[in-house]
């Protein structure tokens, strides 16, 4: 598999950000991790290997982000690593794909919330998302700041209130695939994947709520099979798009 690794300066980070892309071809797909979580651990987890066939065969290009370390999750820097991710990374993201396609974004944990976050705010350049047990409620996750970055940042909080021209945008991109298990650990996933369901049917934005079974639990093991099977659908929508254009 070809795999390339990035370390570039980040004028809003002020800091190096790394990411690696797997693959050379195909639908861009840009994986956010949880806070704390750093770009290789989709590949460390399994994820990689898990979607190994469609990136092989030139029909998926994944690209891991680093997120925020712990020291920096506050919303001010929740809003500049969103800055990152819009106004650096997806333009190289772009430029290493040779291809101005919106992304499919993916996410497992508080990385579903920024996938999603992501879409709901710039769909023009976040086309779809497959968030995996997802916590969408983000008022206890930043800690103390300004209401009106953390509001920005919590999907569940701005979706009621977005104004009617955003949603027009978001009713013509892809579904927003959400999965969650019904086990162990995953109460609270759970409980925030409805919730967020329901505020995108509410507003008759596409999506998909997927709720597996009472052994499902929030884990890799878990994580690889969903993410596989979704992704198999995310790509299958697509090329049928494609050729209906």
């Amino acid at each position: 598999m070809q795999t390339q690794y990035f370390k570039e300066y980040s004028r809003y980070m002020k800091r190096e950000m790394e990411f690696k892309v797997y693959g050379y071809a195909g639908r861009p797909c840009l994986v956010l991790p949880a806070q704390g979580h750093r770009f290789y651990e989709f590949e460390d987890c399994g994820m990689v290997d898990a979607a190994a066939r469609w990136i092989e065969a030139g029909q998926l290009q994944l690209f891991c982000a680093d997120a925020l370390n712990g020291a920096e999750v506050t919303p001010q820097a929740q809003e500049r690593w969103f800055c990152y991710l819009t106004e650096e990374l997806l333009p190289r993201l772009c430029v290493q794909n040779g291809a101005e396609a919106p992304v499919l974004a993916v996410g497992c944990g508080q990385g579903a919330c920024q996938a999603v976050n992501l879409h709901l705010r710039r769909p023009e350049v976040c086309s779809g998302v497959i968030g995996l047990s997802g916590r969408y409620e983000t008022a206890n996750v930043y800690g103390q700041g300004p209401e009106d970055l953390i509001y920005r940042n919590s999907p569940l909080a701005y979706l009621p209130h977005l104004p009617e021209k955003t949603l027009e945008g978001l009713r013509k991109q892809e579904q927003v695939m959400l999965c969650v298990g019904r086990g162990p650990g995953d109460e609270q996933a759970l409980e925030e994947t409805r919730r967020m369901g329901e505020a995108l049917e509410a507003k008759k934005l596409p999506v998909w709520v997927d709720e597996w079974g009472a052994d499902v639990t929030p884990d890799w093991a878990w994580w690889q099979r969903q993410w596989g099977y979704f992704l198999e659908k995310a790509l299958e929508t697509k090329d049928k798009d494609q050729k209906a254009d």
